[in-house]
C-alpha cells in the first residue's frame, strides 16, 4: 500500500490501518517516492539484460500473502 493523496480516507481509517499495520515487515504504508528507485533503475543502462522480471516494490508485503 502506498500513502497518496487519491486513497487519504484509506490511510486516515483507523479500522483498516490497524488490519493494514501488521502485514508488511517494513511499515504499513509506503511513499510515492520509494517506488522511483525501481522505475529508475529499469530505465538505465544497469538493467539493460534485465527481461522479464516481476519486481516487488511492497516493502515486503507479498512474503505474507
Amino acid at each position: 500500500y502506498f500513502a497518496t493523496e487519491m486513497n487519504k480516507a484509506l490511510t486516515d481509517n483507523a479500522e483498516l490501518v490497524a488490519k493494514v499495520k501488521p502485514r508488511p515487515p517494513m511499515k504499513p504504508w509506503g511513499e510515492p517516492d520509494e517506488r522511483a528507485g525501481i522505475a529508475v533503475l529499469l530505465a538505465s543502462d544497469a538493467a539493460s539484460f534485465v527481461t522479464g522480471q516481476t519486481i516487488y516494490v511492497d516493502g515486503g508485503m507479498s512474503v505474507n500473502l
